[in-house]
């Protein structure tokens, strides 16, 4: 079979119109963005627009050498085939890690176009000055989280398929190099092509698959994958759960087998569920051994973000930030295991962080408990932050905030970035990264009516500074900020930033903004 098939059983996908019609759907419906389409300019249209705005400099706010700035954000069009025209969900949300950096410092991404529904790795071994799209087109998916193997130059990525009897995928891909160490192409690893779960019974959904790569010395020569996914099963009565498995690699074709998998929270073998929680949807189990950590009888699939903490008090547990499937974001810990080489020593109860509708009557946009961002460690407090959309009232609006949670497992109180007032024109977008060489914790997001994205420094709750302007050339949705805090070029600290275009042809952006060292 070729590898872009996404499963072993025979016949299963035909390229035909009935299937086409059905992944049109399937990608309309899960899409972030679900504003009407306006008519698709001439493609010659676009490209004369791309010429004109290939490279974007904004203004460099006035800079006060006492603090940490943000300053010179400057931002291009990426400008390959599939970043020209993208779906509504072009570029995957944040709680999946979406840019990646290796170890040579070029960076790369998944890309989803328009027409197809089809992924591509796009890449760039300048900083992001210029991309390359990779021949490898992976089709029938809606979007996957892309981990990076620093150990053996390898790429992880956990698929959602379009089908839910195609469910949750696990896939591996080798770089190809030259010389000077700069991506030439992103190939498959055909020995790896894993189901961990899929519909056998029920009406299943799955969602947000979010993929962890661990490579402390607890994780062995070849590291320990991580994955976390949310089963939705629509069947009477419905039941969800938020699923976790592990996998301690071996690098070889052993990693790709369901029975070589373990649970989160014990070393049982599949189908059993083992860890703090019963499992609901016991109809449809996944392939590989999990451990539930959050399952519910409500109407929504909850949405869920994940963090491995590395210092601190509570260095090796897993952060866990959702929304559980209705009303409200919540967050637990679990903590690891040295004895047993897992996740088994407890799970904090659930905490809730707020209300997704926190006051008043919510006609803002409909699918804020999508919104949360990746957590992100603030490593000199002892402190991890996590981003996330409300309504905040019938005044404010959709709002952006975040949050954070300390050694001691207290919660802070939500401090709001940004509120819309009264009805949102767009989604409450937003992201996080931390600077841990200030301290500070960088938000990025969108203001509703055109006003562009801003940047905004934090010092725990408070602001530092006032908010920056960073880009409003035209529309942007879904801004993403690289989990890594500062990337050098030329001894000068950058944050690494992506977002699409709010209209169609959807159109990819890659930008960079200058980070200012602390004043000694």
């Amino acid at each position: 079979m070729s590898f872009s098939t996404v499963v072993t059983r025979p016949g299963h996908f035909q390229k035909n119109l009935f299937f086409r019609i059905c992944l049109c759907t399937c990608l309309l419906v899960t899409a972030c963005g679900t504003e009407p389409s306006p008519s698709t300019p001439a493609r010659a249209g676009l490209a004369a627009y791309a010429a004109a705005i290939t490279q974007v400099a904004q203004p460099t706010p006035t800079v006060n050498p006492k603090l940490p700035w943000l300053v010179n954000p400057l931002f291009q069009l990426i400008n390959t085939p599939f970043t020209s025209e993208m779906s509504s969900d072009g570029f995957t949300w944040s709680q999946a890690y979406p840019i990646q950096v290796d170890r040579y410092n070029n960076i790369f991404v998944l890309a989803q176009q328009n027409n197809s529904g089809d992924h591509k790795f796009i890449f760039s071994n300048d900083a992001g000055k210029s991309w390359a799209e990779n021949s490898l087109e992976e089709k029938y998916m809606t979007r996957g989280s892309a981990a990076y193997d620093s150990r053996n130059d390898k790429i992880h990525v956990l698929w959602n398929a379009a089908m839910p009897n195609d469910g949750i995928i696990y896939r591996r891909y080798d770089i190809k190099r030259n010389k000077s160490n700069e991506i030439l192409s992103i190939t498959p690893d055909a020995r790896i092509n894993l189901q961990l779960d899929f519909q056998t019974g029920g009406t299943m959904l799955y969602e947000h698959p979010v993929l962890l790569w661990l490579g402390d010395k607890e994780s062995g020569k070849d590291g320990r994958l991580v994955a976390v996914w949310s089963a939705h099963n629509d069947a009477a009565p419905v039941t969800n759960e938020i699923r976790v498995s592990q996998r301690l690699l071996s690098n070889s074709a052993e990693d790709g087998r369901a029975n070589a998998w373990r649970a989160f929270m014990s070393d049982s073998s599949p189908p059993v569920a083992t860890g703090a929680i019963s499992p609901t949807a016991v109809d449809n189990l996944p392939q590989v051994a999990y451990s539930p950590i959050f399952a519910s009888t409500k109407a929504g699939i909850p949405y869920s973000s994940a963090l491995v903490k590395t210092s601190g008090k509570h260095a090796r547990d897993v952060y866990f930030f959702y929304s559980n499937g209705t009303t409200t974001w919540e967050w637990r810990r679990a903590g690891w295991n040295s004895q047993t080489n897992d996740w088994s020593n407890g799970l904090t109860p659930p905490d809730v962080i707020s209300k997704i509708s926190r006051s008043g009557t919510d006609s803002g946009y409909t699918l804020k408990q999508q919104l949360g961002s990746k957590p992100v460690e603030d490593i000199r407090n002892d402190r991890v932050f996590f981003g996330f959309a409300t309504w905040k009232d019938n005044t404010q609006g959709d709002t952006w905030s975040h949050v954070f949670v300390d050694a001691s497992d207290n919660l802070s109180e939500v401090a709001d970035v940004y509120s819309a007032g009264k009805i949102h024109s767009y989604a409450p977008t937003g992201d996080i990264t931390f600077d841990q060489v200030s301290g500070k914790l960088v938000t990025l997001y969108l203001k509703t009516d055109k006003a562009g994205i801003y940047a905004q420094l934090y010092d725990g709750k408070l602001p530092v500074g006032p908010e920056s302007l960073v880009f409003n050339s035209e529309e942007g949705d879904i801004p993403l900020l690289w989990q890594g805090g500062r990337y050098e070029v030329n001894n000068q600290a950058k944050l690494l930033v992506l977002f699409r275009s709010i209209t169609r042809p959807y159109h990819g952006y890659f930008g960079t903004i200058d980070l200012l060292r602390p004043a000694r």
